[in-house]
């Protein structure tokens, strides 16, 4: 099982291949489980591609915290539009939201985006609003979704926030913490649980973004940690689960991605140590996920759970 699959600090079996693109299907190939390392040549690259292509076009997927053209979410839903599947596009919008250290995308932006994926790729794009806290809101988008599209074959529980942060444990104040705990970790369950009925019958990939730090403990952000940890463990549980049905489930850890969350991060780290390093590759590192995304919505990795 390889969930809670880490797109940070992956090592070259090839460490004279510099590449790029190399770099990015190396990375990928250490991700999904210990293959045998070949060097992808332009024709393998070109090949994979149109072959990922041809089986995720005229798929639909469901990208939650996808609202934002600086977030991750929105990366993922552009590559998979790119490969042709239709894309659901979910975030708060204009559903109050109050406490939280980064702002999400408006319903007016979502619609902008959900336009943009039809007019660039040809593809069917919706915009819903969805609060992951409330039951009555996820069954909402749910009901919103069944009439548009007929099923849903790849769920990327994207969605996700920090609140009462900096914060040490001791002075934490616990409806923050709560409330964090509750958007990252509770926010997959609810969806996942009401997504899982549009995809039974034909099967299909749920995708849950965890982070590096449900393995590596930041300081002053212990519940986020504590929420992505559980991440990683429900989508164990969940692959279990659900593996009679022909669902897949996997976590990606994703390092240090240039988002708005990750520049508010850093900016906080710089205020407290009064310097902030810069991680390697930002622009590589996001690249990985949205490709690590894509490679685990495919149905030719149905043996990679």
């Amino acid at each position: 099982m390889c969930a809670g699959l880490c797109t940070k600090g992956m090592i070259w079996k090839n460490p004279e291949a510099v590449n790029l693109e190399d770099w990015r299907w190396n990375n990928l190939i250490d991700c999904l489980g210990p293959l045998k390392y070949h060097p992808p040549t332009k024709d393998t690259r070109i090949t994979r591609g149109k072959i990922m292509l041809e089986d995720l076009k005229g798929k639909t997927a469901l990208i939650t915290g996808a609202g934002k053209r600086t977030g991750i979410g929105y990366a993922i839903a552009k590559k998979l539009a790119g490969l042709g599947s239709g894309i659901i596009v979910a975030d708060l919008g204009n559903i109050a939201q109050e406490g939280g250290q980064v702002a999400t995308g408006t319903a007016a932006e979502m619609e902008d985006i959900a336009r943009e994926f039809a007019s660039h790729f040809g593809v069917k794009g919706l915009a819903v609003s969805v609060d992951v806290t409330s039951p009555e809101s996820v069954e909402k988008m749910v009901k919103t979704v069944q009439g548009q599209f007929e099923r849903v074959d790849v769920l990327c529980n994207n969605a996700g926030a920090s609140f009462g942060v900096p914060n040490t444990i001791l002075y934490y104040d616990e409806q923050a913490w709560m409330k964090t705990i509750d958007v990252n970790l509770h926010g997959v369950f609810r969806v996942s649980r009401a997504v899982v009925p549009l995809m039974t019958g034909n099967g299909g990939s749920i995708i849950n973004t965890a982070s590096r730090a449900g393995k590596v403990p930041p300081v002053f952000n212990g519940a986020y940690a504590v929420a992505k940890a559980g991440v990683i463990m429900l989508s164990k549980v969940m692959a279990k689960e659900l593996a009679g049905a022909g669902i897949r489930v996997n976590a990606i850890c994703p390092g240090q991605i240039s988002t708005d969350l990750e520049k508010w991060r850093f900016e906080l780290e710089a205020s407290f140590y009064g310097r902030c390093a810069r991680p390697f590759p930002w622009d590589a590192l996001g690249r990985s996920t949205r490709w690590l995304t894509s490679w685990l919505s495919w149905h030719r990795m149905r043996h990679r759970t």
